[in-house]
């Protein structure tokens, strides 16, 4: 019954949080700051109803220099609440195309100022990842990537696509690598590691 609770509450606050971040995707389309407010709109009320807890640390995120590229592990859908409590100020995401037509959460991705990546078009792939480059270099905003490319559930990661190295390569950013594991069923570890530059 508890579950069916939680779940039901989820729902109603995925399609709330959706709302509210689609309005604010409207009044400030593609701020690079919108996507922090928007993790954390997801974020918190979700580690409550789930009873989620997170030790994290995270200091050399939060000391991030201006521009960086932060790369971390994707392990579940709930990487979205337990990563969106730490997303620094300016930093956007790269996510998958077909994100866009998940009701309220695409759009908000999108309006958030965050990268699409169309993975089935290398050209279009390639343009948006030249795009994200120079918003490296010349618009103070870091970018958030999971180069693994796809949600991994084993305890192995998988190979890294190389798009997150050569972005920073090509705007001459550091990385700034994060890692999350889940330690028990209601608790992950969450730790940013030192900053490295190419």
């Amino acid at each position: 019954m508890l579950f069916v609770l939680r779940m039901l509450l989820m729902s109603l606050h995925f399609v709330l949080a959706g709302v509210l971040g689609v309005l604010l995707g409207l009044c400030r389309p593609f701020n690079p700051d919108n996507s922090r407010l928007c993790a954390r709109l997801y974020a918190w009320p979700a580690m409550c109803i789930l009873r989620l807890r997170v030790k994290t640390d995270v200091g050399p995120l939060m000391d991030k220099p201006e521009s960086c590229v932060i790369i971390a592990n994707h392990q579940s859908n709930y990487d979205l609440f337990v990563f969106g409590n730490v997303v620094p100020r300016r930093t956007v995401c790269i996510g998958k195309k077909s994100l866009k037509w998940v009701p309220l959460f695409g759009q908000l991705f999108w309006l958030a100022g965050n990268v699409l990546i169309d993975r089935g078009n290398a050209q279009k792939a390639r343009q948006s990842m030249l795009t994200t480059t120079h918003t490296l270099q010349h618009e103070d905003t870091s970018i958030w990537v999971f180069p693994e490319g796809t949600r991994n559930l084993g305890e192995e990661l998988l190979p890294f696509k190389k798009g997150a190295f050569q972005m920073a390569i090509a705007a001459g950013v550091p990385i700034v690598p994060v890692c999350v594991s889940a330690v028990t069923s209601n608790t992950c570890d969450l730790t940013a590691g030192a900053v490295g530059k190419f």
